[in-house]
């Protein structure tokens, strides 16, 4: 879910070798992420690249990895934006989250 502010939150999925623990984790090549304020992407060579809407506050994201396809999709309140990211790794990848603000809420779902 995002926050008042659109939410400054960066949501996606990351190789586990490549984790930072406190660092900025989506800009990383192994990377893949929804930046919940504009709806771009991050990670993998891009940044700031337009893809979808900003996520407001109550929606929920969820985020596919395809291991057949090797894709990486999103999700908004059940509604596909699309393919994000091609020539995924089919290895598992870990969820990720990252905050740029302190007064940021996100609630975690199982999947």
């Amino acid at each position: 879910e995002g926050n008042d502010g659109n939410g400054y939150i960066m949501i996606g999925l990351i190789d586990p070798d490549a984790v930072i623990e406190y660092g900025l984790n989506f800009n990383h090549q192994n990377a893949y992420c929804l930046h919940a304020f504009d709806g771009s992407l991050y990670g993998n060579g891009k940044s700031n690249q337009g893809y979808a809407t900003a996520i407001l506050v109550g929606q929920t994201v969820e985020c596919v990895h395809n291991q057949d396809e090797n894709t990486i999709s999103f999700l908004v309140d059940d509604v596909c934006k699309g393919v994000a990211f091609t020539n995924v790794p089919s290895q598992p990848l870990h969820a990720i989250c990252n905050f740029h603000i302190l007064n940021t809420q996100v609630r975690l779902m199982g999947y």
